[in-house]
Order: structure tokens, then sequence, then C-alpha cells
């Protein structure tokens, strides 16, 4: 379930598409991820650049199945889909300043990093590009003639956002080193 949250922090994708990742949707040398539309909200395909975290994930996982990066529990042709137990697990360990954070949605995740990258004036259009939306800051005519999918514009976001993710894992662990 970490594994699947980690996945979901560090590309802004759905939980459950990170659960249900495929091994062959993965190129970890260039760094991608390819879903095709069948796999995606709006039934289009999409490239994910993968951060360094992001590519870390999978990498970090023993490969226990052909198919699935991330397979059931005694399960071979099914992905990991324990999401109520694990977040439950992490209600606890989600906190501002010491404080439990309260009825958050693994939605959340998404809406926090296309709230982080709007502060950190990334373009709208590319945040919709991340999160895979039709951009909204498009015309049907747009839509039409830009073909360009952002991949470059993706890639470095993502990786900002990783770096900032990985700085604050790595607060975290001094906080606790202080702390012991």
């Amino acid at each position: 379930m970490t594994h699947a949250f980690d996945g979901s922090d560090a590309e802004g994708c759905w939980v459950w598409k990170v659960a249900a990742m495929r091994w062959s949707e993965l190129n970890l040398e260039a760094g991608t991820w390819e879903l095709s539309g069948d796999r995606t909200k709006n039934e289009e395909p999409t490239l994910i650049p993968l951060s360094t975290l992001a590519v870390s994930v999978p990498q970090s996982v023993p490969k226990t199945n052909d198919t699935f990066v991330f397979p059931a529990r005694g399960n071979e042709r099914s992905h990991f889909s324990g999401y109520a137990k694990g977040k439950k697990a992490l209600d606890g360990k989600v906190n501002t300043d010491g404080v439990a954070l309260e009825n958050w949605t693994l939605h959340d995740l998404r809406r926090t990093l296309a709230t982080n990258l709007g502060r950190r004036q990334v373009l709208p259009h590319v945040i919709e590009h991340i999160l895979n939306h039709k951009a909204a800051s498009l015309t049907d005519i747009g839509e039409i003639y830009n073909l360009y999918t952002y991949v470059k514009e993706k890639r470095e976001v993502l990786q900002m956002w990783s770096n900032h993710i990985e700085w604050l894992i790595k607060q975290a662990s001094e906080m606790d080193a202080l702390a012991a």
C-alpha cells in the first residue's frame, strides 16, 4: 500500500491507477509509464513521465508477478485493492504540525499536487495535462489544433515535485532523529 501511495504522491495519479500498474506499461530506463485509453478516465492514452522518486517505487518492489507491479496478496491474476485498510493505517500518520488531519480522502493527494503546483506558478494547462484532464484553458478548436502532449514540461514539473517530497521526507527523518 505504501508503494501505491508513494507513486500517487509523486505523480498525481489516482491511487487505484498506480495499484493496477502493469510491468508492460513501464519503461523504467526511459522513466515513463504509458497508459492506454482503456485505463484512463477520459479514455485518452497518456504518457506519464516518471520522476526519480516515482521510478524508485517499482524498482523497490520485488517482481513476484509478471503482470502487476503491485499484485493482490494470494491472487496473481489481480492487483492490490486494499485501499480502505491502507488508508486507515495512514490516517493516524497524516498530520499538520502534529495535529491529525481528519476527513481526508485519497483524492486529496491529487488536489494537493495541483494546488502546490499552482502555488509554484506552474501553468494551468501543464497541471491539467499532469492530471490527464482535458485542459480547461483550451477551446474545442484548441484541442483539435494543439496536439502537443507537454511531456517535457510534465517531466520537469514532476521532478520538481519529487524533489520537494524527498526534501519533506528528509526533514521528517531529521525531526524524528532529534526527537529520539
